[in-house]
């Protein structure tokens, strides 16, 4: 560290020798480009998106449509165990699912639907009541549960040679919760457009930032309108932020809930994705209104926003 002793170095011509004289003059001239096109030509095609999107709640064939909440895939996920080896502590034969009904198997492996809660390994009784529910998602079937879960354990000691049941033996998972193929469809799309919108709202905020006037004595001329829709930009952007948080939660849920599950296999009363459905729909509304509003906000204070030095008035926003 050097020393000035009294003299201190002089900070009046930092600007004047700046070594890129360019660099901001070069990222304004980009960003007022890029604004242009967001507010001319993307932001308006988004809104038009947005309903069209909207518009396929009554398209029975879109992942969006209303009546998806009340199919079973919504209302009754399943829980499959896989075949295991007959042996005490057996390998897993991943993916045999041939013993469950042809209903429940593709229910099971691409569209989670049904309530039934199987074992592969169901004997002769178990198969009888399974089949004559093929054509019924609330068939019931018997739980087998793999031997690493229900185990003997030899008593050592007095009780020695004595064997005791219910035993349980480490960490499993052998269960299969096939993912809801429908709700991730509808998780892909609002992260996508959260993730859009949140981009232009960045790129906008950069250019506002880069328009800022000189402020003078305190007077801003003007400048507060801008601010405020840096504001509003910033505000878009923690909703999104809140909304992208919310459709990933639906994946943690399920994880939760298949854990929970393979503790208690029996239990039929879990949520369930329909409220993960909804809030998919309640959130395109929502980023519909910011598009509509940051649309608004722009338009009616355009004269503000590029020219805040013509008007000496208070800048209040329409």
């Amino acid at each position: 560290m050097p020393k000035f002793g009294s003299t201190m170095p002089s900070m009046e011509d930092v600007f004047k020798t700046h070594p890129r004289p360019n660099v901001t003059k070069d990222l304004l001239a980009f960003q007022r480009l890029r604004a242009t096109e967001i507010l001319q030509t993307i932001i308006p095609e988004k809104i038009t998106h947005i309903r069209s999107l909207l518009k396929q709640e009554e398209d029975p064939s879109s992942p969006l449509f209303a009546g998806r909440a009340f199919e079973p895939s919504y209302t009754m996920p399943v829980l499959a165990q896989p075949r295991i080896d007959g042996q005490a502590g057996g390998v897993v034969t991943s993916g045999k699912l041939d013993q469950l009904p042809e209903h429940a198997i593709r229910e099971a492996t691409e569209n989670t639907s049904g309530d039934a809660i199987a074992s592969t390994d169901a004997d002769a009784d178990a198969d009888a009541d399974t089949n004559a529910n093929a054509g019924d998602v609330t068939g019931r079937y018997k739980i087998t549960l793999p031997s690493d879960i229900v185990a003997t354990e030899v008593l050592a000691g007095e009780a020695q040679g004595e064997e005791t049941k219910a035993t349980k033996i480490g960490v499993h998972w052998f269960e299969i919760f096939a993912t809801n193929q429908v709700q991730s469809e509808c998780v892909l799309i609002i992260i996508k457009e959260l993730e859009e919108l949140q981009m232009l709202c960045q790129d906008l905020k950069v250019w506002l930032e880069l328009e800022i006037p000189v402020i003078e004595d305190g007077n801003s001329f003007g400048a507060d309108v801008q601010a405020h829709l840096i504001s509003q930009l910033t505000e878009a952007n923690k909703r999104c932020q809140s909304m992208q948080n919310g459709a990933r939660s639906h994946h943690n849920d399920r994880i939760r809930l298949a854990a929970e599950w393979a503790k208690h296999p029996n239990f039929r009363d879990y949520p369930n994705d329909r409220f993960d459905h909804f809030l998919v729909r309640f959130n395109l509304r929502t980023i519909l209104t910011l598009y509509g509003g940051l649309m608004m906000k722009f338009e009616k204070n355009w004269s503000k926003v590029i020219n805040p030095k013509s008007n000496h008035s208070t800048g209040g926003m329409y």
